[in-house]
């Protein structure tokens, strides 16, 4: 492996790894759960799932099911992706002191009440992507990493392989329907530096049909910038950008507080200061308006601020979660993930608390302790849509 992308698959695996907790023998089969037209949301942990309706004065608990999902297993640095009332959530590698396949993933439909796990044996996942059809999840290795296609009911269908010649870390992906969007770090051999590309592929048949060098923001720049997740809205690719390394001292990552705007076409780059450091996972508006960031957390410095960008305005704001906030004030909470409704209202799940917030109004509209209903160390909050 080259000199300098290996402290870079390093720090990506450490990372995921300071987050994926220790495997417990997981169960394969199907499970089933209640479902109601009165159910708003549900959230699920690693013992149980519970469906809320949504009141004028809070929540009621409609549907409570208990599944087997191995303790404290969901690793929240990837984000769970959904579609269609379909949602997708990593689980953690097997266990040892680096990442290492098989990995799991739990697929959770809230329409028809089932959940099933699908275990992916080409090694760690470090993104994917999901059309509402199809799973695509995308595992990174030295010496060549694989982007692969699988249906609903958990069948490999197609899969590409870079060339074992180049090191490959895939952080995330984007579809629009025909064409997968995969940011991938490239080393190829006889590189000095990695290099951030955009790869098409043909989603029918999973057939590369371009790639394309993302120009950084400054020569200074090794090319090694930390691009952690990416979205794709109308002509304009959103990426946030964690970090880079420069040429005067590659080893050592730079925080960045960007999100990076591509133009679909040309590549034609934009940034954004969002005014704090390591933006994360994006969560999009149903209006396609607004973008919800979460900021980098690991199990050492946990960070409880969102940064909340304005597509049309380019209006920046942030929400810092605060005691006063929150129904349970643990210090050992952490950020799990963020949704809107289809009024806007923004969804936080955390470790121990359930938070909706009026964005506008820049005020709580209510929130759950979890740990009341047996929920806490939540892995997923599935919103219906």
């Amino acid at each position: 492996m080259k000199k300098i992308i290996l402290p870079v698959v390093a720090a990506v695996f450490l990372s995921l790894g300071a987050v994926f907790l220790v495997y417990r023998g997981i169960p394969q089969e199907d499970q089933a759960f209640k479902t109601s037209e009165k159910i708003d949301f549900y959230i699920m942990s690693s013992k149980k799932i519970i469906g809320f309706e949504r009141t004028d004065k809070g929540v009621n608990k409609r549907s409570e099911d208990k599944v087997k999902l191995g303790e404290q297993t969901a690793t929240h640095n990837l984000q769970p992706d959904s579609k269609n009332n379909h949602f997708f959530l990593f689980e953690d590698f097997t266990p040892g002191p680096f990442p290492s396949g098989p990995q799991t993933v739990v697929s959770l439909d809230i329409e028809k009440g089932s959940l099933s796990k699908a275990e992916y044996p080409e090694g760690p996942i470090t993104g994917a992507g999901f059309d509402g059809k199809f799973y695509y999840p995308m595992t990174s290795q030295p010496g060549g990493g694989s982007v692969h296609k699988y249906d609903k009911s958990k069948t490999l269908k197609k899969q590409f392989r870079f060339p074992d010649k180049a090191d490959n870390v895939m952080p995330a992906a984007a579809s629009d329907g025909k064409y997968l969007y995969v940011l991938n770090n490239v080393t190829n051999e006889g590189d000095e530096y990695t290099r951030n590309h955009l790869v098409t592929f043909d989603t029918k048949n999973l057939e590369k049909v371009d790639e394309r060098l993302i120009a950084n923001a400054s020569p200074k720049i090794a090319n090694s910038e930390g691009f952690m997740d990416l979205k794709l809205i109308r002509n304009k690719f959103y990426l946030t950008n964690r970090g880079n390394r420069l040429k005067s001292n590659p080893y050592e990552p730079t925080p960045q507080d960007k999100l990076v705007i591509l133009d679909k076409d040309s590549l034609a780059r934009k940034e954004v200061s969002l005014g704090q450091n390591e933006p994360h996972k994006i969560a999009v508006s149903n209006d396609e308006k607004t973008l919800a960031i979460s900021h980098a957390n690991d199990g050492f410095a946990p960070s409880m601020i969102i940064s909340f960008y304005d597509i049309d305005t380019q209006k920046i704001s942030h929400l810092e979660l605060k005691e006063s906030f929150m129904e349970n004030n643990s210090t050992e909470d952490m950020l799990i993930n963020i949704d809107f409704d289809r009024e806007g209202k923004v969804w936080i799940l955390t470790w121990k608390n359930l938070l909706v917030y009026d964005l506008v109004k820049e005020e709580k509209i209510f929130g759950l302790d979890l740990e009341k209903y047996d929920l806490e160390y939540a892995h997923l909050l599935a919103l219906k849509k």
